[in-house]
């Protein structure tokens, strides 16, 4: 995915969400699981990033296969995608990526491309070179305080947000999007603030620069952005 490419897709992502959170704003129980988000989500996004592509090829052996006839063709986006030996690091919400950076194993025996049968062994996506979309929905934290603080849910709730963080961390851009249900931010600097501790639990460290994070809350106008270092405004 080149650099033009990929700052275009990271602007449209941008829009995608900002739209998604005025449908979250105006009708906030309409949306009631992370699912609910996702799928909205991918919709928004499926205008940027539906044109097909053709991915590389190989037989069982790991031969490149030149035959059209065994070529698989595919679009940059997906959600929840795996394969057999992928790594828990690398399974997010939605992925966006590169069909021409997929690795397809094709067992090549007799087949009508007609009848869309197709002898898929198995598939290969590089994280590195992908952008990463995880979502979290905040559904069962309310904002109930002991002694002037939040509860100990509120840091078992970072806990998950950390390792979300951890799985974005190998992918080329990462995107964390915190759907709150409870307001449980209230301005940009909070959300900020809260950005910070989680990279520096997670060990972000110098992907730092790759991060995306939103906030959405039905009582802001707007989603807040953790705005990363490579936008210049």
């Amino acid at each position: 995915m080149n650099s033009i490419r990929l700052n275009r897709l990271q602007w449209n992502i941008r829009h995608a969400i900002q739209r998604v959170h005025q449908r979250y704003h105006k009708s906030p129980h309409s949306l009631l699981t992370e699912a609910d988000i996702q799928c909205l989500l991918y919709a928004e996004l499926l205008k940027y990033a539906s044109k097909k592509g053709r991915t590389m090829a190989s037989d069982i052996n790991g031969k490149k296969i030149r035959d059209w006839d065994y070529q698989v063709i595919t679009m940059p986006l997906h959600a929840e995608l795996s394969s057999k030996n992928r790594k828990k690091a690398e399974f997010v919400d939605l992925c966006i990526l590169d069909p021409s950076e997929i690795d397809f194993w094709i067992q090549k025996t007799k087949f009508s491309r007609s009848n869309k049968d197709f002898p898929i062994w198995q598939f290969e996506w590089y994280p590195e070179k992908s952008i990463g979309i995880e979502i979290k929905f905040n559904w069962w934290l309310s904002q109930k305080k002991s002694a002037g603080k939040l509860t100990k849910n509120w840091d078992y709730l970072k806990k998950i947000l950390y390792k979300d963080l951890k799985k974005l961390k190998r992918y080329k851009r990462g995107w964390l999007i915190f759907v709150d249900n409870y307001a449980l931010i209230n301005n940009k600097e909070e959300w900020r603030e809260l950005v910070d501790e989680l990279i520096r639990h997670s060990n972000y460290g110098s992907a730092k620069k790759t991060l995306n994070a939103f906030y959405l809350s039905p009582k802001l106008n707007k989603a807040l952005c953790y705005r990363p270092y490579w936008f210049s405004y």
